[in-house]
């Protein structure tokens, strides 16, 4: 009965503190469509941890939850039996307007906490009661069959979609299915797409270094097939061309993949300004400035337009200033074009509203007079 496998779990570092709830959804989704009646014998914590590859500790979590439901009932030495459905009174019924619609939110499957935490964040904006009416979030996993998704009746919201389902997306939507893509690798014709406005993100962390007396400010930019990418380095050429500045020397730094020998090795000693479009490059400025001695932010400020949240980056110690892509907007957004679903105002791009977030990684440099 069980239809999911271990392979389709994917428990990739960036969800393992969300595993239990998708785990949950597995159980719940085969408890629903396995054909169980009310009374019939369920899994065992140890079946359910040997079938799903994960640790009793995450199943017994899930399960915990499942039970205060009201799905099943965990008796000690019978086992887990199928509890019958409880219906709502009609007094319940009338309380419940209007009727939510549904949402399920697809995680991306990045190996680090960025994506995550961006994740998480608007997750809870989704499911936030300042939006009227409400929606119904549900989440599937990146490496979830993306066929279930077909057959869902529900407004469909991918973040950092795979590549290779964009021409699955594009069917769905010509089939009558609402999508909304959060971060496509590349804009998915006929379907909504939402990106973090990388370029103007940008031309707001250059201007700030140089108005705050930094000389020179210089890139490091991520090197994935990303628009957001082409938009950051475009970003920084216009806050240079808009201030009549020159591009410093070694003020581009282009992460690589595929070449070794072209390192991602900033400049900190003559540029006291770093934009990291990506959080990776944020580690390299970090390095280079234990080796030549230097500070952050007394000598070298960081900018970085991924945000990890409010803890302090572990290897200077600070906490990182942001640029960042603002989850309420984006849930505003997307809440609008569902409820509002016109082919007029589904635009090819649609770009996310930013937010600065000062922390403790930029200051005017210890030479400013």
């Amino acid at each position: 009965m069980m239809t999911k496998k271990p392979s389709d779990l994917g428990a990739d570092a960036d969800s393992r503190a969300l595993l239990y709830v998708r785990v949950r959804d597995v159980i719940r989704r085969d408890i629903a469509t396995g054909g169980y009646a009310p009374g019939d014998r369920y899994l065992t914590e140890s079946e359910l941890a040997a079938k799903l590859d994960v640790g009793r500790n995450t199943i017994r979590r899930a399960m915990k939850e499942i039970e205060n439901a009201g799905q099943i009932k965990r008796i000690r030495r019978v086992g887990t039996i199928i509890q019958p459905r409880t219906g709502r009174s009609a007094s319940v019924e009338t309380r419940r307007s209007p009727a939510r619609h549904r949402l399920i939110v697809v995680f991306p499957g990045w190996d680090d906490t960025t994506e995550g935490h961006y994740a998480g964040k608007l997750l809870l904006a989704l499911s936030s009661p300042k939006l009227s009416p409400r929606f119904a979030v549900e989440f599937r996993h990146y490496n979830d069959p993306i066929e279930e998704l077909r057959q869902e009746d529900a407004t469909i919201v991918p973040i950092d979609p795979k590549i290779e389902h964009h021409a699955e997306f594009r069917k769905m939507v010509t089939e009558g299915k609402k999508v909304v893509l959060v971060e496509p690798h590349w804009p998915v014709p006929g379907v909504v797409n939402l990106y973090a406005d990388h370029r103007a993100m940008v031309v707001q962390a250059v201007k700030h270094l140089y108005s705050i007396g930094h000389k020179a400010v210089g890139i490091i930019n991520g090197c994935l097939d990303h628009i957001d990418n082409e938009r950051s380095m475009l970003g920084y050429l216009d806050a240079h061309a808009e201030l009549n500045k020159p591009i410093p020397l070694g003020g581009i730094v282009q992460h690589t993949i595929f070449d070794k020998s072209r390192q991602c090795v900033p400049d900190v000693v003559n540029i006291s300004g770093w934009v990291c479009s990506f959080l990776r490059g944020v580690g390299s400025v970090a390095d280079e400035c234990r080796r030549h001695n230097k500070t952050i932010p007394e000598d070298v400020s960081v900018i970085s337009l991924d945000d990890p949240g409010d803890a302090p980056v572990l290897s200077f110690g600070r906490r990182l200033c942001t640029v960042a892509s603002d989850p309420e907007a984006a849930a505003a957004m997307i809440h609008n074009y569902v409820h509002d679903w016109l082919a007029d105002k589904r635009r090819e791009i649609t770009f996310i509203s930013h937010k600065w977030i000062e922390r403790e990684t930029v200051a005017p440099p210890r030479n400013v007079e």
